[in-house]
């Protein structure tokens, strides 16, 4: 089965929020991605379903100046 996205690749969720570095799959199961990130100098990692995160795109946040 092909995977989504690859180890250091950026991400974040489908409905916002950090971005996040993914460090691999789940061994037990092949659609969780682990993901890591850090937060108030911590580093927090989790595992997502791949279906709930994209790769990040920085043109979709574009700056607009006036």
């Amino acid at each position: 089965m092909a995977k989504k996205f690859k180890i250091g690749d950026v991400v974040q969720l489908n409905s916002g929020g950090s971005l996040m570095t993914v460090e691999g799959y789940n061994s037990l199961d092949a659609k969780l991605v682990m993901c890591g990130w850090h937060e108030k100098n911590k580093h927090q990692r989790e595992n997502y379903h791949e279906d709930t995160l994209v790769k990040y795109d920085p043109t979709r946040y574009a700056i607009i100046t006036v």
